[in-house]
């Protein structure tokens, strides 16, 4: 996708937005679970803590656009135009949309919920971060007619970059229209009236405090909530949705169910279709009568990696980093999980199959280090002064050589931990599991107290520039110490005299490239640092499976693109794909 030249009014493909309303009023009703605890979670997706990116937002809210995993495409559909001249964003929104509570929905909407992001430093999209602001200042995000918007980026960016950051839709809930000006408004206007510093941080701390409860959340999707408890959320058909013709029922349930339970719950006719990260394969392979199953890439393709302390005076040498990439066999990691949802990645990748074989070319193509020897993990070791006595490895000072993986409870992380635990001390290095809560983890191992983690790797998704800036940042958006100045061989030449790097400036000259040309040259430079430095070792791509009834229930044709296309099963939704057989 990227290396096609991606233009404004090549994006524009609207499935299924023919407006007028008044649809519904069919009898059946679809079950989507959701895993997180109603009983906390709430409508705030700047607040600190409690909300959910995910599940909700996809049926209550409206995404500006989509990506297909399968074919690369983009796709319109709050977003009517969108272009980009130099260092300024111009955007229009189709007419017809409405919130829940009957008001239009207006740029002002728009303005307000980038205005918000701009305040609390945050991806634009809404979800916690700790990227770079993408806009040159609070007053450069203004609204230029009733549905068009104007924004002023921090530089020339790259087109096809600055639309993904902005517009890509990883979930709706990141990449979706969700506050309201109406609601929201009063955070943004006290921080542009605010006149110091500490003005400004007392608006962004009352935004990330706000509560917005679900009795009083509106979106401007095509279901609108009705009830809420602890166990269940109830959802109805928003019959002033410009697609609301499209849907021939007019009921949403989404209970709460446990991961482990998604599949006795589809057993139990509990579920009409969910997402599953983790099947065993018993699940997996023997689903109900009339279930389907499909491997998609969902909204977060990668998988679990081992990070070492890039600060550690023994984990963070680049000996020690390599020589791990030798020994950790993502085979053995997906044999251990299972080999039904994940594919084992070589530590030569730095992205995603698909997204290598874009990127590869010259100079780096063919010269990159290929980790797949213990022989050479222990030259490695040795060159940079460890030895080995009786089978088991031992520092420079003569200590043994014992590091501890830590990582948070559940799958498929835990579980990678043991096995790359296990394959590490086969080789002679004994390793612990540390397995700790995620709350925890997340709060206090990116300040670097840990040998090694297991944690996420970022495949790239769209587009290889967000996959390397999540890898380098790591845990979730925060730092995880990998340096911003690094020193490496000759890009090309693995023997070459070495060469310092600036990262941050790497990152930046590819967000700013004007043209796909020097654009793929700077992702190359960046794809070879990481081969060398490794800021992490990934070991598998998982493949989240989506799980389907087709009682009672027309799907898409299997051959479909349309199952390529994130935000399962609301997106053929949208399209008017999906409906009741009876």
């Amino acid at each position: 996708m990227v290396g096609g030249g991606l233009s404004a009014g090549a994006m524009v493909s609207l499935a299924g937005c023919s407006g007028g309303g008044g649809g519904g009023g069919g009898t059946a009703v679809f079950h989507h679970p959701n895993t997180q605890d109603y009983n906390t979670i709430q409508g705030n997706l700047h607040a600190a803590v409690d909300f959910d990116p995910w599940h909700i937002p996809q049926f209550v809210n409206t995404p500006y656009l989509n990506y297909n995993n399968q074919t690369g495409e983009l796709t319109n559909y709050l977003l009517k135009d969108i272009s980009v001249d130099g260092n300024t964003m111009t955007i229009s929104i189709r007419d017809g949309f409405k919130w829940h509570d009957g008001t239009a929905v207006t740029a002002d909407d728009v303005v307000t919920q980038y205005r918000l992001a701009y305040m609390s430093g945050d991806d634009p999209r809404g979800a916690a971060g700790n990227l770079e602001n993408l806009f040159d200042s609070f007053d450069g995000i203004r609204k230029t007619g009733d549905l068009s918007a104007e924004f002023k980026l921090a530089n020339e960016l790259n087109e096809q970059t600055a639309i993904l950051w902005m517009f890509h839709s990883q979930a709706s809930g990141t990449a979706a229209l969700w506050p309201p000006a109406k609601v929201f408004s009063k955070f943004t206007e006290a921080y542009g009236d605010a006149t110091t510093e500490s003005e400004k941080e007392d608006a962004n701390s009352r935004l990330l405090e706000f509560t917005w409860d679900f009795d009083e959340v509106i979106g401007t999707g095509p279901w609108q909530f009705e009830e809420t408890s602890g166990t269940e959320f109830r959802f109805s058909l928003f019959e002033d949705h410009p697609d609301s013709d499209l849907y021939e029922w007019n009921e949403l349930v989404m209970p709460r169910q446990n991961q482990n339970d998604l599949i006795p719950a589809a057993r139990s006719g509990n579920i009409t279709a969910t997402y599953h990260n983790s099947p065993n394969a018993d699940d997996a392979n023997s689903l109900p009568d009339g279930w389907k199953s499909k491997n998609v890439g969902g909204p977060t393709p990668g998988g679990p990696a081992l990070i070492c302390n890039h600060e550690h005076d023994i984990y963070g040498m680049r000996e020690v980093k390599q020589a791990f990439a030798h020994i950790v066999r993502g085979q053995g990691v997906s044999e251990s999980l299972g080999t039904h949802y994940t594919d084992p990645v070589p530590p030569t990748y730095t992205f995603s199959k698909q997204l290598m074989e874009t990127y590869m070319g010259s100079p780096i193509e063919g010269n990159l280090n290929v980790y797949n020897s213990t022989d050479k993990a222990s030259e490695l070791l040795q060159s940079a002064g460890f030895t080995e006595k009786n089978g088991k490895w031992h520092q420079p000072d003569g200590s043994p050589f014992e590091p501890t993986i830590k990582v948070f409870k559940g799958a498929p992380f835990t579980p990678t931990a043991q096995t790359v635990a296990g394959q590490l001390s086969n080789f002679g290095i004994e390793t612990d599991v540390q397995v700790v809560e995620s709350g925890v983890f997340f709060s206090k191992y990116p300040e670097g107290q840990y040998d090694l983690v297991v944690e996420f790797w970022s495949a790239g998704g769209a587009n290889p520039y967000f996959g390397f800036l999540r890898n380098t940042i790591g845990f979730t958006g925060s730092s995880m110490l990998y340096p911003n100045e690094v020193t490496v061989p000759k890009v090309g030449n693995m023997g070459g005299q070495e060469q310092t790097f600036n990262v941050e400036e790497l990152l930046n000259s590819a967000l700013t490239a004007d043209g796909q040309d020097q654009f793929v040259s700077e992702m190359r430079k960046l794809a070879w640092i990481a081969n060398v430095t490794l800021p992490e070792i990934p070991t598998v791509m998982w493949k989240r499976i989506f799980f389907y009834d087709t009682n009672g229930w027309n799907w898409p044709a299997d051959d479909s693109p349309l199952y390529g296309y994130n935000d399962l099963p609301s997106w053929p939704m949208r399209q008017g794909e999906i409906s009741p057989s009876n």
